[in-house]
């Protein structure tokens, strides 16, 4: 408890933590992103280009930039066609997979 923590410094406090906390503490939300294109420079990515699914007349014809390190702070799943997976990717892909509980802050997230 502190008499002078104000919502600035609270929101401040929240603003720095990252993922796993965010998600423990309901900040982070799963949300849908549209088709995502890479744009490669200096052998990785610096941007992302997404489709907007509310049509064209939001961002540049329908498209919004995404930074890298936006896209590794908050995307946590992809969909990604099996023909671009690595082999590695797709025997794992063969096991068991883990079910994680319904509270389970990484489980909420297909919810």
């Amino acid at each position: 408890m502190e008499t002078g923590l104000s919502q600035e410094k609270i929101a401040s406090f929240v603003k720095r933590l990252r993922a796993e906390p965010r998600y423990l503490l309901a900040q982070n939300v799963s949300t849908c992103i549209d088709p995502l294109e890479q744009d490669e420079k200096d052998g990785g990515y610096e941007k992302w280009r997404v489709e907007n699914s509310w049509g064209d007349d939001r961002g540049n014809k329908g498209y919004l930039i995404m930074t890298d390190e936006w896209f590794s702070e908050y995307v946590y799943e992809v969909v990604v066609d099996k023909k671009y997976l690595a082999p590695e990717v797709l025997e794992v892909m063969q096991k068991e997979p883990i079910v994680l509980p319904a509270w389970d802050p990484m489980g909420a997230l297909a919810l």
